[in-house]
């Protein structure tokens, strides 16, 4: 059979200011797209004082939320 290779390389962008603890977006992000089809206000339930501070609607759900949503997120939350 014919088959079609690539290489595909990889480059992290740079990133300027703090960054968050991991283990914290870890837990962010696995608890938000753990109940993807839910809104943040029940699936991140634990962080919603932070939801205003970040600028974060409660009604958005994971999906609806960029990186720089949940880098904002977990930089607020002290680990």
């Amino acid at each position: 059979p014919k088959i079609t290779s690539s290489v595909v390389h990889f480059v992290p962008k740079a990133q300027s200011g703090p960054r968050p603890d991991f283990k914290v977006l870890e837990k962010i992000t696995a608890a938000s797209f753990g109940q993807r089809r839910k809104m943040i206000r029940s699936s991140l339930k634990e962080y919603q004082d932070y939801f205003e501070i970040c600028g974060l609607e409660e009604t958005a759900r994971a999906e609806d939320l960029s990186v720089e949503d949940y880098m904002k997120l977990a930089l607020k939350v002290r680990p």
